[in-house]
């Protein structure tokens, strides 16, 4: 189970009503229509920020995302080996290799690639992690740190389809 599995299965044990979806507005990676259905929200806004979320509620809708010791988790992920080169998996691949090569400290990593990187796993969404080199020119570009971390979710997800294929 990657982290962002683990984190919708953390959320919805404090839930006690409504559902949990893979949010499709880049900036969270979760939406819940908690709030409309609950009695009272605040107590589960509580508990999620407690366990480290951030909850930001719009008309009704909890939009819910990880906190920095959230996505730390992912930076914390062993450096898996690279799988070997396919037509299928070269773009991904470099952009794992590219997001990997230089060690950068988490606290200047980039969340929002880790975030989409994540996202675009969950979803299982080839066409969002394709945009993944477009993102990190953009960063090297402005002479801004890459996230590993991202690279390493990125290295999983791609070993777990090699493994899937065998």
């Amino acid at each position: 189970m990657h982290i962002g599995e683990k984190w919708r299965n953390e959320i919805k044990a404090l839930l006690p009503c409504g559902f949990v979806r893979i949010s499709r507005d880049g900036a969270f990676l979760f939406v819940s229509d908690y709030p409309k259905r609950a009695e009272a929200a605040y107590p589960i806004h509580e508990a999620l920020t407690r366990a480290g979320f951030t909850v930001t509620v719009e008309r009704g809708m909890a939009y819910l995302d990880g906190g920095r010791e959230k996505y730390r988790e992912a930076d914390r992920l062993p450096l898996p080996a690279f799988p070997e080169m396919t037509e299928e998996n070269a773009r991904l691949l470099f952009a794992a290799r590219l997001l990997t090569e230089r060690q950068v400290p988490f606290e200047s990593q980039p969340v929002q690639l880790i975030r989409h990187t994540l996202r675009g796993i969950m979803l299982e969404d080839e066409k969002t992690l394709m945009q993944l080199p477009a993102m990190i020119a953009r960063q090297k570009r402005c002479k801004q740190p890459l996230a590993p971390a991202a690279g390493k979710l990125l290295l999983h997800y791609l070993q777990q389809k090699e493994e899937e294929k065998t």
